[in-house]
C-alpha cells in the first residue's frame, strides 16, 4: 500500500471559523491537538482534480463537489458520472452513495487522514466592520469576527492508496494537491488569508504514518 505524507504550511493566516459558511474550514481538537478534518482536505483536492480534468478535456463528466450554478443558500445537487469507471477523478475519490444500495456508489482509491497541527501557535480572533463598496461606508450591524490560525503553522497528514494508482492517477492527485495550495484554503482569500504551501513525501510508509499521527 502506497502512503504519501503531506505537509500544509500556512504562508498567511488561515480563516478557520466565523459567521460565514462554505469554504471556511472548521479547526477541531482531539486529545488536545488541533487538526484539519481529512474529509475537508479531500473535498478541496477533489474540486481541483475536477477542475484540472475539465481544463484538459473541455467537458465535465462529474459534479460530485457540486454544480457551478449552485449557491450557498441553494446548493446544486451531486451529479455522478454516468460511466463512473471511465472517470479518473471518480476512480481516485469515489462516488458517494446517494441512497441505500445506490449502484452508482464507488469506493475511493484514496483515504485522507486528519491533518494534525505540528506546532500550536494558538488561534487568533479578529474583529472587522463590513464596508459598502459602492458608498465607502460601513453597513449597519456589519461588525463580525473571525478566527485564524497564524502563518508559519504546519499541518501534517497522510494519504493512503487503497488501490494501486497508475501514472496518470498519481499525476492527477499530485497536480490537484498543488492546485489546491495555489487556490488557497478557508475563507477570506480575497483579503490574503489562506495561502499555503504543500510538500509531498511519496516514499512514506505505514510505520511512518503511525508516527506522523501520534
Amino acid at each position: 500500500m502506497m502512503v504519501w505524507e503531506v505537509e500544509i504550511e500556512l504562508l498567511s493566516d488561515l480563516h478557520t471559523a466565523g459567521e460565514r459558511k462554505g469554504s471556511v474550514i472548521d479547526v477541531l481538537r482531539r486529545d488536545g491537538k488541533v487538526y484539519l478534518p481529512g474529509s475537508h482536505i479531500k473535498g478541496v483536492v477533489r474540486t481541483e482534480a475536477e477542475r484540472i480534468w475539465f481544463g484538459k478535456n473541455g467537458k465535465r463528466i462529474c459534479w460530485v463537489t457540486g454544480e457551478p450554478n449552485g449557491t450557498e443558500r441553494e446548493p446544486a445537487g451531486i451529479k455522478p458520472c454516468e460511466d463512473r469507471l471511465g472517470c479518473p477523478v471518480c476512480e481516485l475519490f469515489g462516488v458517494p452513495e446517494q441512497e441505500k444500495w445506490d449502484e452508482r456508489y464507488l469506493d475511493p482509491a484514496l483515504r485522507f487522514t486528519d491533518f494534525v497541527l505540528l506546532r500550536d501557535k494558538g488561534v487568533s480572533e479578529r474583529t472587522h466592520v463590513m464596508i459598502l463598496r459602492d458608498k465607502g461606508s460601513k453597513r449597519e450591524g456589519a461588525l463580525f469576527s473571525e478566527r485564524t490560525i497564524p502563518r508559519g503553522s504546519v499541518f501534517r497528514g497522510v494519504i493512503l492508496m487503497i488501490r494501486d494508482l497508475d501514472e496518470g492517477g498519481e499525476r492527477l492527485l499530485e497536480g490537484a494537491l498543488h492546485s489546491a495550495a495555489d487556490y488557497g484554503f478557508g475563507g477570506g482569500r480575497s483579503r490574503g488569508l489562506g495561502w499555503v504551501r504543500v510538500r509531498i513525501d511519496k516514499d512514506s510508509s505505514i510505520g511512518r504514518m503511525k508516527e506522523v499521527l501520534s
